[in-house]
């Protein structure tokens, strides 16, 4: 199920004009793969085995306004979020004998303290303002783990992904400011989440956020993702090939919360490592050199990927033109009149 690292990227790519910063050569992944692609799971990543090692996690670790540190550079884009109360709600699935996966399992009940999440997909627009900060090019707001010469510009879609329907540069004109950002790693989502005093939220906050407490199997309910004229996902139907959307122009998608786009448009790193639940059969897959995805995206061709309890991952370094985030923080960072 899972890719390891793809090597280098070495062909010519055009970065888009929304900032100019020089780009590191080891920063751009081959991302190949177009089974997985076909199925709508990001791409995955080619690379020659290697030998098994101990897995690396990188070390859990207080980002944005968690943790005292230096102010801010830049200007900062305002993120409308969304309480999200605190209380019970229902996690995973029965698995595959269920219509789930196995690594969902088992279906049960869990307790969350009230926390925020972003309304939206984090927007072109908005990381535009994080790369023309120093403090993206200096690191000021990174992980202490990253790897070295990391360079936080989204990289371009490959081939396989444009003939999916990916635009040759979703980054560049004022008609994609407002589409989610995409071809960005773990590192540059927790950087930026970072920046602006927040975080990349866990797993248990993402699917309590879009399946709200009574267990739903997507964000808007049972309904079809598709009636009539009516799309509540942004989502290849095998009809049409379209990238992504501005964000929230699905409103019937919309959670119960008031957060948009958490089924399709683009996958979501969590900050979460992928572990098995507890009480997993047979103690699941232990891979903590991996962060779960939550969300399916412009290229998921299965309802089964949209599900609220769907579970994917990657390498923290993995990048697809179908992937993306949005942030999370404490109840008390909510900002109900901000724009993104």
């Amino acid at each position: 199920m899972f890719a390891g690292p793809g090597a280098p990227f070495t062909g010519g790519i055009r970065y888009p004009p929304l900032v100019r910063i020089l780009t590191t050569r080891a920063a751009r992944l081959a991302l190949v793969g177009a089974a997985l692609l076909a199925t709508g799971c990001p791409q995955s990543q080619t690379s020659a085995p290697t030998p098994p090692t101990t897995p690396k996690t990188a070390t859990p670790e207080p980002s944005g306004s968690q943790r005292a540190g230096p102010k801010p550079r830049g200007q900062l884009p305002k993120l409308p979020t969304r309480v999200v109360e605190a209380g019970e709600f229902i996690m995973g699935s029965d698995g595959s004998r269920a219509g789930g996966q196995d690594s969902e399992r088992p279906r049960n009940r869990r307790s969350l303290g009230a926390f925020s999440i972003d309304t939206y997909e984090v927007t072109n627009e908005a990381y535009a303002l994080f790369l023309a900060s120093p403090d993206s090019s200096e690191h000021v707001f990174c992980h202490s783990e990253e790897p070295k010469g990391k360079d936080h510009r989204p990289i371009a879609p490959t081939p396989s992904e444009r003939r999916w329907g990916a635009v040759t540069d979703p980054f560049e004109g004022s008609g994609r400011k407002r589409h989610p950002v995409v071809g960005v790693d773990w590192w540059d989502a927790y950087s930026f989440s970072a920046w602006v005093g927040r975080r990349l939220p866990s797993e248990d906050e993402w699917e309590r956020a879009a399946r709200h407490t009574d267990g739903r199997t997507y964000p808007w309910g049972e309904a079809p993702i598709r009636e009539g004229p009516t799309y509540r996902a942004t989502v290849y139907d095998g009809r049409r090939r379209t990238m992504t959307t501005t964000v929230g122009g699905r409103p019937d998608g919309r959670a119960v919360c008031g957060a948009h786009d958490m089924s399709g448009n683009a996958w979501e790193w969590t900050a979460s490592s992928f572990l098995p639940y507890v009480g997993a059969p047979d103690g699941g897959e232990v891979r903590p050199d991996l962060r779960v995805l939550r969300g399916g995206g412009w290229n998921s061709s299965s309802p089964f990927l949209l599900r609220a309890a769907m579970r994917h991952a990657r390498p923290p370094e993995y990048r697809s033109a179908a992937l993306g985030f949005r942030t999370a923080g404490s109840a008390k960072s909510q900002q109900p009149g901000g724009s993104q």
